[in-house]
């Protein structure tokens, strides 16, 4: 027995069975997520990261956010206090060690529970590193950003300065 085209019944339904195979691969393919792409570059972030206080001091402001290619990372800053020595920018005090550190996610800083920078050493938030008992002088910040996942560290000078009178 043929039909109308001249084909036999079960050849055609063999051939709407192979067309809807294709059909349903080629929606399976089209769902299935695209491969990532290359992640972003590590990046940081700076405010007016800088700020004098009365009675010689002089505040160290985080990063706003930072950025890792790594999916989740941990940032650790170290902000570096430098006066201006009426030539140029000199290096005045720094801590040992990196006092605070952020988790990065995604999108940058996780600002969830426990979120933004935390001190490293008592785990609390931190908004900002304190320079006390300085004297009168124009100062700036250097900041360094370490990720310890990306293995990027990241610099730059406060985009402020401040004066102690």
């Amino acid at each position: 027995m043929r039909t109308m085209s001249g084909t036999r019944p079960h050849t055609l339904t063999w051939r709407i069975i192979a067309a809807m195979a294709a059909a349903v691969g080629w929606i399976c393919l089209s769902l299935v997520p695209a491969a990532p792409a290359m992640a972003e570059s590590a990046a940081a972030t700076l405010r007016n990261d800088v700020g004098c206080e009365a009675g010689g001091t002089v505040k160290a402001y985080p990063p706003v956010n930072v950025t890792s290619s790594a999916r989740e990372d941990i940032a650790y800053w170290k902000p570096t206090l430098a006066v201006w020595d009426g030539t140029q920018w000199v290096e005045y005090s720094k801590p040992g060690a990196y006092p605070a550190y952020a988790d990065i996610l995604p999108g940058g800083i996780n600002k969830g529970v426990n979120g933004g920078w935390r001190s490293s050493t008592t785990h609390g938030q931190l908004l900002f590193f304190p320079f006390r008992g300085l004297p009168a002088g124009v100062y700036a910040v250097y900041h360094e950003v370490v990720l310890q996942e990306d293995g990027t560290v990241l610099t730059g000078w406060s985009s402020d300065t401040c004066t102690l009178y």
